[in-house]
């Protein structure tokens, strides 16, 4: 779960290109004198990285000019080893006031409602008494009706889920009661902001819930329709014309998607292997190539007996971000039903999981 909300960080960051509008960040800390304050933002491997610094003045004052992401995203000032969080949509300027004493934990944030949502919700965490199982649980319905309900999958909704409390996830995704929050949030990112790379992320997680859940229970992964679909992808094959994963899974066959590369040295092995085992089973295989001289993708994609297209890395990343595919090869099963079910690193994996 880690890796997966790392890399819907990575790929916002990804999608913030010509970055050239700025924001502001100031506010005042009473007690402070000459002491360094530091805007943060999570970088490619999930790390918090420094943005801009600088230090209050002997009021406690200080102000830091910071360049936007060009995209919704989540930010915290540091202090020490204390952290305020607060979002930025757009241009936004950020008003931060707090004490030495109560920095990240007794503060206000202004700049927008959301930022305000972020202080209220930060600091109702804090009185949480997390070993308290039924208050976690009264706690977290409170918290979804008064701050996803309604949110059309804002960046509130997520941080919400994104929270950790002691280490651990305030929202776990693999209990059978907080997996619906997840397909509450991954249902309204799809419906209001389907380019948005957290919309995968957040049905990757559900999905992985739900399967955990229903492994545990001796019953198979159901994914209802209404809240969580097939993770589609719509890409050029050899004709030139788009091939929908959709179409190819409603075959009601088991269905391989892999990604892979014609410029990967051990292609032209996996294929022969992948032959076989194609023509061994009852499956059907939608293969994206990644890369490469389209050309001589066409002419080695004619040989294959299933489904191939075409992934332009300049254009067609955020496939890549969807499915989380961080190497290649990489192999996602759906069920005949199609449900995805399952995912593998490498051929070996993939046929036994299979």
């Amino acid at each position: 779960m880690k890796k997966l909300m790392i890399g819907a960080l990575a790929a916002v960051m990804l999608c913030a290109c010509g970055e050239k509008d700025t924001f502001e960040v100031k506010g005042e800390i009473e007690g402070a004198d000459g002491a360094l304050v530091v805007v943060e933002r999570a970088d490619y491997s999930g790390y918090w990285q420094a943005l801009d610094s600088t230090r209050t003045n002997g009021s406690g004052r200080f102000s830091i000019d910071v360049r936007s992401a060009g995209v919704p995203e989540i930010y915290r000032l540091r202090m020490g080893d204390a952290y305020i969080y607060f979002p930025v949509d757009s241009t936004e300027n950020v008003k931060i006031a707090t004490s030495v004493k109560g920095f990240g934990r007794d503060y206000t944030v202004e700049g927008s409602e959301q930022a305000k949502n972020f202080a209220e919700f930060d600091k109702e965490v804090m009185r949480l008494d997390v070993g308290n199982k039924k208050a976690s649980e009264d706690f977290k319905r409170k918290v979804f009706s008064k701050y996803i309900r309604g949110s059309q999958g804002n960046l509130m909704s997520y941080y919400v889920l994104t929270k950790s409390v002691g280490g651990k996830l305030l929202f776990d995704p693999s209990d059978s009661e907080d997996v619906k929050y997840y397909s509450a949030v991954a249902t309204a990112y799809k419906q209001f902001h389907p380019e948005d790379p957290r919309a995968g992320v957040l049905e990757q997680m559900a999905l992985q819930g739900m399967k955990k859940r229903n492994k545990e229970m001796g019953k198979k992964v159901v994914v209802n329709a209404a809240e969580l679909k097939v993770l589609d992808i719509s890409l050029p094959g050899i004709d030139g014309k788009e091939k929908k994963l959709s179409s190819t899974i409603e075959g009601g066959k088991p269905c391989i998607v892999m990604f892979t590369s014609i410029q990967d040295k051990n292609n032209p092995a996996l294929m022969l292997k992948l032959k076989e085992l194609y023509g061994s089973r009852n499956i059907c295989i939608y293969n994206v190539n990644v890369g490469g001289d389209r050309f001589a993708w066409r002419n080695s994609a004619q040989n294959l007996p299933w489904t191939s297209v075409y992934a332009d890395m300049n254009i067609d990343g955020p496939v890549l971000q969807k499915y989380n595919v961080g190497a290649i090869p990489t192999f996602f099963i759906y069920n005949s039903s199609g449900e995805l079910v399952d995912r593998a690193d490498t051929y070996e994996q993939l046929k036994t999981k299979l």
